[in-house]
């Protein structure tokens, strides 16, 4: 975190893939999903949206899949703000809906 407060992106991904590789051979999944939501914030802090995504994508898969809903919609959300930066808005809308049902607030459909 400290590398990340100080614009040391490059550095702090090299810390964070070190502790992603110790929590990945502990099993501590919750820490996993931290790490991979700090290297989402990493590369989106310097403009690479596309790895920001990916690693955003498997902490908000992570969070889910460990029950942690709330954590999952919220980087659902920031995933849509990257891809709205992009001019992607459909898939922008597609995180949104996702984090909306996360939260049980998606549509309802009666049929």
């Amino acid at each position: 975190m400290i590398y990340l407060d100080r614009e040391q992106y490059a550095r702090s991904r090299e810390y964070l893939q070190k502790a992603l590789s110790a929590f990945e051979q502990s099993g501590e999944r919750e820490m996993m999903a931290y790490t991979y939501a700090l290297m989402a914030r990493s590369y989106s802090l310097e403009s690479q949206y596309e790895q920001a995504i990916e690693y955003g994508l498997k902490a908000a898969e992570l969070y889910e899949k460990l029950g942690n809903k709330n954590e999952s919609a919220r980087l659902y959300l920031q995933l849509a703000q990257l891809r709205k930066r992009q001019k992607n808005y459909q898939k922008a809308a597609e995180y949104e809906e996702k984090a909306r049902t996360l939260l049980g607030e998606g549509e309802k459909k009666d049929k």
